[in-house]
C-alpha cells in the first residue's frame, strides 16, 4: 500500500509571520534590509533570502512549475534510467528551490510514485535527487553561512561568486 507524501500545510507561516512582524515593526522593505544587516553583519544580506526561497518553493509547488519540469523528465523514463532523469530534472528544480527539504517536498512527490510505478529503484531515484541537490550546494554554499559568521570572516572568503564581479579584498 502506497502512502502519500506530505507537507504540513502550516510550515512556511512561521516564517511569514516573522517576516510580516519584522516588516510591519521597521516600516519599509529597506528599513528591515537594514537592521538585518546591522544585526547580522557578515550574513545578514543572506538571511533575508531564506523567507524568499520559501516564497519561491511555495509558488514553485502551488502554481506547477516543478512538476510540469518533474513529470516531463518522467515521461520519457524507463526503469533503467529514472535515476539519471531524476537528477536532470533535479538539477533545474534546485536552481529555483534550492534549499534541499523544499527540494524534496516539491520533487519527492513526484519521483517516487515514479518509481513505484515503473518498478524502478526507489533509493537510486531518491539518490538521483539528493545528488542534484548536493551539485547546487557546491554552486551555492549556504551551509557556510553559519560557519562565517561564528569565524568573523567574510562571506567572500568561502563563497568565490563575488571574484568573478569585483576583485575580492580579504
Amino acid at each position: 500500500m502506497r502512502e502519500k507524501l506530505r507537507v504540513h500545510p502550516y510550515s512556511g507561516n512561521a516564517i511569514l509571520v516573522f517576516l510580516m512582524i519584522g516588516l510591519a515593526l521597521q516600516r519599509t522593505p529597506i528599513a528591515y534590509a537594514n537592521a538585518i544587516r546591522r544585526a547580522a553583519r557578515q550574513t545578514g544580506s543572506v538571511l533575508l533570502q531564506y523567507p524568499v526561497y520559501g516564497g519561491v518553493m511555495g509558488v514553485m509547488k502551488g502554481t506547477g512549475p516543478a512538476s510540469m519540469i518533474a513529470k516531463a523528465f518522467l515521461t520519457i523514463a524507463s526503469p533503467a534510467m529514472l535515476p539519471l532523469w531524476s537528477f536532470l530534472s533535479s538539477l533545474i528544480i534546485t536552481l529555483l528551490v534550492p534549499s534541499a527539504g523544499g527540494h524534496w517536498a516539491v520533487q519527492g512527490p513526484f519521483v517516487l510514485p515514479a518509481a513505484l510505478d515503473l518498478h524502478a529503484s526507489v533509493p537510486r531515484t531518491a539518490m538521483g535527487v539528493a545528488m542534484a541537490e548536493n551539485v547546487s550546494n557546491m554552486l551555492q554554499p549556504f551551509w557556510a553561512v553559519p560557519i562565517v559568521a561564528i569565524a568573523g570572516i567574510r562571506i567572500q572568503r568561502v563563497w568565490g561568486t563575488r571574484r568573478f564581479s569585483s576583485p575580492c579584498r580579504w
